[in-house]
């Protein structure tokens, strides 16, 4: 578990745009801890490693029994579902055009995710029936969800959930996809383009959120630093009123900041949570586990903690059947595991130096800009 700043820490006195606070205070310290994870991603391994041969059918839930309890511990668990879910009729299947089976979603609300983001470059990967296929099914199960959408004039472009009194708006955005959009699919996603995140900041805001979440689909893969485009478009977001920005897409941790004098946090690129790529740092992802607090007399949720815990999907072979694991680099987990799983996977805590100073390595270096307006480019790439 890699702590990056547990220290609350007051107000600087900067003037910055934040969203409206509650309008009563209350006696009793409220605290909310939310979650997110990284790429969500079924290569063909994946999938035929989750095939239930005797029923035709997909279990998931294996390669989740040792984060679940983690991830069912938050009270707002967040993952970014790179695949589409368009049904059996399109085919199942991996890399390139990926298309899970739908009992993934099911899966993933067993093990406690509440929102799905589903913006990425591989929305479109079956098509606009393809991307509605996937919202009307985790709509079904319940899921809060945001980045895509089922009418190409959506009410809003962002999902808004209230936690213990507390509003939380989450927007979600990609660079683009795989593919071209034309003037018609464009309407069923969200692209990166400042002046409509910025428009629909303030449509956040005019809705009272205390807390505003923005997942950016943005970077450049298989990159362990950010890009000068991620800084720009991280400040821009920090200077508008959102308080936390979670990255995706290189597939690989990229550094994390926390700035307590103004109330922001970022993580570039939370790397992959659940695939099959190897090699070169693509099996290990994090998990950003955020508690924001109201204090007695506090009219403000502020970012209290912020951490990064470091996972690793792994692969092996049990009874001759290939597996995936997402298993957490944590010593208590480890030393506890159950007897089906390999003795020799405490020797993965060797890597975890590496990546807790890989994670830190920003901190006190990227910090809030006050001498100049960031406005990067819109519709970046």
């Amino acid at each position: 578990m890699f702590l990056i700043d547990s220290r609350a820490q007051p107000d600087s006195g900067q003037t910055l745009t934040t969203p409206a606070s509650l309008s009563v205070t209350s006696d009793t310290a409220v605290s909310i801890r939310i979650l997110c994870t990284g790429d969500i991603m079924t290569h063909t391994s994946v999938i035929n490693a989750a095939k239930v041969k005797t029923v035709k059918k997909y279990n998931f839930l294996p390669s989740f029994e040792l984060v679940a309890p983690y991830l069912q511990s938050g009270d707002l668990t967040i993952g970014n579902l790179e695949t589409v879910l368009a049904g059996d009729s399109f085919g199942i299947s991996g890399y390139p055009t990926f298309n899970a089976p739908q009992a993934l979603a099911n899966d993933l609300k067993e093990i406690g995710f509440d929102l799905l983001t589903t913006c990425n470059n591989h929305s479109f990967d079956k098509g606009l029936k393809g991307l509605k296929n996937t919202i009307h099914h985790i709509d079904s199960l319940g899921f809060l969800y945001t980045g895509t959408f089922t009418d190409s004039v959506p009410l809003k472009r962002h999902v808004m959930t209230e936690i213990k009194g507390c509003k939380i708006g989450v927007l979600a955005y990609t660079y683009g996809i795989n593919g071209t959009l034309t003037s018609r699919t464009s309407r069923y996603i969200n692209t990166i383009d400042t002046i409509k995140i910025l428009n629909e900041i303030n449509t956040i805001k005019s809705e009272k959120a205390d807390i505003i979440i923005a997942v950016m689909h943005f970077g450049d893969e298989y990159h362990m630093t950010p890009s000068g485009e991620q800084k720009s478009l991280v400040q821009f977001l920090w200077r508008n009123g959102v308080q936390i920005v979670i990255g995706h897409h290189p597939h690989v941790l990229q550094p994390a900041v926390f700035d307590t004098a103004i109330n922001r946090f970022a993580v570039f690129s939370l790397g992959n949570f659940y695939s099959s790529q190897k090699g070169n740092n693509k099996d290990i992802g994090g998990i950003a586990d955020i508690t924001i607090r109201k204090m007695p007399g506090d009219s403000l949720f502020k970012i209290t903690d912020a951490h990064i815990s470091i996972f690793n999907v792994v692969t092996w072979t049990d009874i001759s059947k290939l597996r995936y694991t997402v298993l957490p680099l944590d010593s208590t987990v480890i030393k506890s595991l159950p007897s089906q799983y390999p003795a020799s996977w405490y020797s993965k805590m060797d890597t975890l130096p590496f990546f807790i100073k890989h994670l830190n390595s920003m901190n006190g270096i990227f910090f809030y800009d006050t001498t100049k307006t960031v406005n990067p480019p819109d519709s970046s790439r």
